[in-house]
């Protein structure tokens, strides 16, 4: 098991897990940014590369939390709920036209959403509003990718988002570090490295159409 949940079961602390998943995917994107050069982290637009990479990192965080509380099943429908924050965050922060269908598709999701969480009702799981909110914070770091200018070049958004990640999660994970055995490195070097790739096939994705129009691809990830 890789990162601990209710039960106790011997895994790691979702910080040190954000925290050394940050690590792997720096040690990927390392030759790209050498390949760059200094240049890679020169940007008019700090403001909106702190906001995406502060709320990929949130999401990132409670992510790994409601993996290690909720069953994985439980997780992954919860998961496909973020075509719905997308079209919201595109009408709002975009200024995207959105036609009636997709509406009809989010208030219909809308609803999905509350069926799964079940707010109110006895078998409530509050790791379940920790889903949620890693879906709303990937729904906002994708919708940053679109208002970035396109000459924000791909390895400067990663960038930014690997250094403010490793900040954020640095003592936390130095406080419970728990040393991982030899399959959970393994595990977490695939973590890293997976993940930052289709980070960086997701932004490709972003920069290319519509957010409204991506979203439901990217949830089928």
């Amino acid at each position: 098991t890789l990162i601990a949940g209710q039960e106790g079961s011997g895994g790691l602390d979702v910080f040190q897990v954000a925290f050394v998943r940050a690590l792997f995917s720096f040690a990927v994107l390392l030759p790209f940014m050498l390949h760059a050069g200094p240049a890679v982290l020169r940007t008019r637009h700090p403001g909106l590369h702190a906001i995406r990479a502060f709320a990929g990192s949130a999401a990132m965080i409670c992510g790994f939390y409601a993996v290690g509380h909720l069953p994985l099943a439980d997780f992954t429908a919860l998961t496909f709920t973020q075509p719905l924050f997308v079209v919201l965050l595109a009408v709002i922060l975009l200024d995207e036209v959105v036609r009636w269908r997709r509406w009809l598709a989010t208030v219909a999701g809308f609803f999905g959403v509350l069926v799964m969480v079940r707010p109110g009702a006895g078998s409530f799981d509050p790791a379940a509003l920790m889903a949620l909110a890693s879906v709303f914070g990937i729904a906002l770091a994708v919708t940053m990718v679109k208002r970035l200018p396109e000459g924000e070049s791909h390895v400067t958004m990663l960038a930014y988002f690997c250094f403010l990640s490793l900040a954020l999660t640095a003592l936390p994970a130095a406080l419970y570090w728990r040393e991982p055995s030899g399959e959970q490195w393994l595990l977490l070097a695939g973590v890293g490295s997976l993940g930052v790739a289709s980070q960086a096939m997701i932004i490709r994705a972003y920069r290319e159409g519509d957010v409204s129009f991506v979203a439901p691809f990217d949830s089928l990830k």
